[in-house]
């Protein structure tokens, strides 16, 4: 499977493909071959523009590296989502146990409805429309009890840690004696009431990025959902 590196690589690859492109069109757009004074690509309908355009694409790309780029990303998108379905299998069968058992019961309760306001021509959809808007009502369920246990495991594990990092540094400055810490709970209480309130922020107040951060961090989100998607209805 492709590494992160390689598929680093590859978009590279791509990317100067993309550049060879867009250079090469706009030269193309500037060439005056009959000397009239006027660029050609103004003298041209938009079919003949169309043409002109691909048969540039094809003379300048070349396809054996595309070709072998494109093959690269996708043997690594496939390796992440099997990684992921992996680590997250759990999920992924709660999801599926979940969308199956409403199945059934969203064909008694959707699919009458649905019929009754779609037209004769569009009917065959509606069995297609009603499974996969269970499966997307399961995975939203299934990850999102997912993301509550998360929450009370990286909340506890990251409380200890900055609690006793926190313990460590004043050590090391000589603010508490070094034999002091193992005889009390002090970093197990500091830590206990760090992963409280990271819990608490996370469940109850949503855990909302602040808005700086959500500007810059919105791709990753867009993505963390689509993998989430992926991994769930990739069965």
């Amino acid at each position: 499977l492709t590494g992160g590196s390689e598929m680093a690589m590859h978009l590279e690859t791509i990317k100067e493909t993309v550049e060879q492109v867009q250079e090469a069109s706009a030269k193309n757009d500037r060439a005056d071959a009959d000397g009239d004074g006027a660029k050609d690509v103004d003298q041209l309908d938009a079919k003949q523009l169309a043409s002109r355009k691909l048969s540039l694409l094809l003379r300048i790309v070349d396809p054996g590296e595309v070709s072998e780029a494109l093959r690269g990303l996708c043997s690594g998108y496939l390796g992440i989502i099997a990684a992921l379905q992996t680590k997250y299998a759990r999920t992924t069968a709660l999801a599926h146990s979940i969308g199956e058992s409403c199945r059934p019961v969203a064909a008694k309760l959707l699919a009458p409805s649905a019929l009754a306001v779609t037209p004769p021509e569009y009917r065959k959809w509606v069995s297609p429309c009603v499974n996969y808007f269970c499966k997307f009502l399961a995975a939203v369920v299934a990850w999102r009890l997912q993301s509550t246990l998360s929450t009370f495991q990286s909340g506890l594990a990251g409380g200890l840690l900055a609690a006793r990092s926190g313990f460590a540094l004043l050590q090391s400055a000589n603010m508490i004696a070094p034999g002091e810490l193992g005889e009390t709970m002090s970093d197990e209480v500091v830590g206990w009431t760090l992963a409280a309130g990271g819990v608490y922020y996370q469940l109850v107040q949503g855990g909302a990025a602040p808005i700086v951060f959500s500007l810059v961090l919105w791709p990753l989100g867009v993505l963390e959902s689509w993998l989430k998607l992926c991994i769930t209805l990739h069965r």
